[in-house]
């Protein structure tokens, strides 16, 4: 379950978004004219994806979600995305350009360029809005199909493989190969290699997935990839084991079976009364929901500059 206060805040929201992408929308579109766009896709962030995003502890505030709001443009060539970002630049948008992404020769996770957008500040003044900003991303066809045939197992990692992972990777780097494997690219599986081994943090992180999918059969969420890397780093923190971690959550199986708690903020409060000294090792933020708090005295002494605020 989403924390209460979380989801009543993403609601507050959705008709401030609706307005955002009402004035930035067709601005977008006059300013790529010229351009082979064949689609701009549109995206509002929702609460559960908001409250996973919190729970990986490496935002300060909610301010720092700037992509409540996403809008994907979608070109015929990759030549054609610099000239986008200028058209745009020329735009009376305010853009906010974060520049080149720096990327390593054998990295090919996705790196798509993207650059934050406010309205004219005129119009800020005369219709002041709860949200002020947009992500804009920019991706190619061939691109932009690969994403949304492979989206599940890759970016939102709702499987957590690292077949599926590796696989992805080789396919953003030969992309004369989507045409003919996309059709079959849920039964593609990567053939065995004695060669190359599976990395123990990922080894691990599988365990560990495993072993709350026992106590939370219903309750994970959909994002197995982002889970198993904030549950493992709470639990490097806390200096302990996938074996500890099954203990305790034997041992403290109230705040388990409790509803009023979302899967990953029940496991973030076993840690806790397991080892309550991993907060001073974690070096991430805590999202502390007010239903954790009440139930877990452990989470509720969490000093409050170590806790996400803003909700």
């Amino acid at each position: 379950m989403i924390p209460a206060k979380l989801t009543i805040w993403r609601a507050n929201l959705e008709q401030d978004l609706d307005a955002l992408r009402g004035v930035i929308e067709p601005k977008l579109i006059a300013a790529l004219q010229g351009l082979n766009v064949e689609a701009i896709t549109v995206r509002k962030k929702q609460a559960k994806s908001i409250h996973q995003k919190l729970l990986a502890g490496k935002l300060e505030d909610v301010k720092g979600l700037r992509d409540l709001l996403g809008l994907t443009v979608v070109v015929l060539y990759r030549n054609e995305i610099p000239k986008a970002i200028e058209f745009l630049k020329a735009s009376d948008l305010i853009v906010d350009d974060p520049g080149p992404i720096e990327v390593g020769p054998s990295d090919f996770r996705y790196h798509e360029p993207k650059v934050f957008v406010r309205p004219p500040q005129s119009y800020l003044d005369r219709h002041p809005l709860l949200v002020e900003e947009c992500e804009i991303q920019f991706t190619t066809v061939l691109q932009h199909a690969l994403d949304a045939a492979t989206h599940d197992f890759d970016y939102k990692g709702r499987n957590y493989s690292w077949s599926n992972f590796r696989l992805v990777a080789q396919m953003r780097g030969i992309l004369e190969m989507i045409d003919r494997t996309i059709d079959d690219i849920d039964s593609v599986m990567m053939p065995t290699d004695p060669t190359v081994a599976t990395p123990q943090p990922m080894v691990d992180a599988a365990v560990t997935i495993e072993i709350l999918a026992t106590y939370f059969p219903d309750r994970l969420p959909e994002d197995r990839r982002r889970l198993a890397d904030t549950v493992g780093g709470w639990l490097t923190a806390a200096q302990m084991t996938n074996g500890d971690l099954q203990e305790a959550l034997s041992v403290h199986a109230d705040l388990v079976a409790a509803q009023s708690l979302d899967a990953t903020s029940a496991v973030l409060g076993v840690i806790l009364r397991h080892a309550p000294g991993m907060v001073g090792r974690y070096k991430g933020l805590f999202f502390v929901s007010d239903e954790l708090r009440t139930l877990c005295t452990e989470a509720a002494a969490i000093p409050s500059d170590r806790t996400v605020t803003g909700i």
